[in-house]
């Protein structure tokens, strides 16, 4: 009995690039909504939040204005000054899972016979 999987069952050789891609995506749309999700809680609870310095924030009867402070704006900052590197591995993934898509073709087309 032949136990190889036939072609349709054999994955996709380009998937493991597109995951890659829409992993960096997530975590780079992530980043950015958290920041913001952040800034939008201090708003609602009367903190002041900007990009010089932590302000006190009381939430709850405890001074949680540093720590929102120091995690909005390195969220921000990884989400806004990271855009260029996060569009250049997102496409680096996406061509190299073209080019794999490419061959993947190219091979397919190669093992066919040719019609009489």
């Amino acid at each position: 009995m032949n136990n190889e999987p036939t072609e349709s069952q054999q994955p996709a050789p380009w998937r493991g690039s597109l995951s890659a891609a829409g992993l960096v995506a997530c975590v780079w749309i992530g980043c950015g909504l958290a920041g913001f999700a952040l800034r939008s809680l201090g708003n609602a609870y009367g903190c002041h939040l900007d990009s010089g310095v932590a302000h006190p924030c009381l939430i709850l009867g405890l001074d949680l204005g540093a720590g929102i402070y120091s995690l909005a704006v390195g969220l921000l900052l990884i989400a806004g000054f990271g855009t260029p590197l996060f569009l250049l591995a997102i496409l680096s993934f996406l061509g190299f899972a073209l080019f794999k898509f490419a061959l993947h073709i190219d091979e397919r087309n190669r093992s066919v016979p040719p019609a009489d």
